[in-house]
């Protein structure tokens, strides 16, 4: 049947077909961007638990091991699985403790907020190469979400070999100003006055009043006058000229009273 020779009727069909394949076509495409989105918006939603190695800013030459939820979510019964089996040339510590005895590689960490972190000393590189320890770990990381519904494990590969041979640095860290406090600390608690730190501020004035108000100018600073680079301001601020001659002794003991004022 040719197309011109088709009826009314039959036009109107085709037209029907033709727009339920486009409206199919809608639908389908439709329903996979749906799709596409709905799994997007889950991926974006679920907690990612990340675990990995970095230098520690407490120890030299330390190695911690880092668990952390860079998800927006939060990460519950987390669980971390070791290959082959965690083990460090620190092992044993005064409790007797293996580091793979730690509560949170032992038993898992029952919820891990958003941001949130766990950190411990893994090993020291000096140590662990010199005892021949492995090197490089496989850890597989499964977690549920907040409602309880199992996520997809992960798998990182942590390897000590990246951090050997690495060039110095140096830089400042929290760690570092925290250092710098308790130093500060402990010199002013040696800054003490019965047991109370004193502090007080004076201009220079006040600060040659305090320390020469009460000391009378002897024959000595009389045979001295014109040596010392501030005689002639000593003697305004006293408000009056050296005292008539008292004795060398007294002079000398008036120095000695002067010096120990200024320390």
């Amino acid at each position: 049947m040719n197309a011109p020779d088709w009826t009314p009727e039959e036009w109107t069909a085709a037209a029907a077909v033709g727009t339920f394949f486009v409206a199919l076509v809608a639908l389908i495409v439709a329903v996979v961007q749906t799709e596409i989105a709905r799994r997007v918006r889950r991926d974006q939603a679920r907690p990612a638990i990340h675990v990995e190695l970095q230098l520690s800013e407490g120890a030299f030459h330390g190695v911690d091991l880092v668990v952390r939820n860079l998800g927006p979510t939060v990460g519950t019964d987390v669980r971390l699985a070791f290959d082959p089996p965690l083990v460090s040339s620190i092992d044993q510590d005064a409790a007797g403790r293996r580091i793979s005895d730690l509560a949170f590689l032992a038993e898992g960490i029952p919820s891990l907020a958003p941001g949130g972190e766990i950190r411990t000393l893994f090993d020291a590189l000096t140590a662990r190469r010199t005892e021949g320890l492995p090197e490089r770990y496989r850890v597989t990381v499964s977690c549920r979400d907040a409602r309880g519904k199992r996520q997809p494990a992960l798998t990182y590969v942590l390897d000590m070999g990246a951090f050997y041979g690495l060039r110095a640095t140096q830089r400042r860290t929290v760690h570092d100003v925290a250092v710098a406090l308790r130093s500060i600390d402990k010199r002013l608690r040696t800054w003490t006055v019965r047991g109370r730190l004193g502090v007080w501020a004076q201009n220079d004035s006040d600060r040659m009043r305090a320390e020469l108000g009460g000391m009378n100018l002897t024959a000595l600073d009389q045979l001295n006058v014109g040596m010392h680079p501030r005689q002639a301001e000593i003697e305004a601020l006293l408000g009056r000229e050296p005292p008539p001659l008292r004795g060398l002794t007294a002079g000398v003991r008036s120095v000695f009273a002067w010096l120990r004022r200024r320390r």
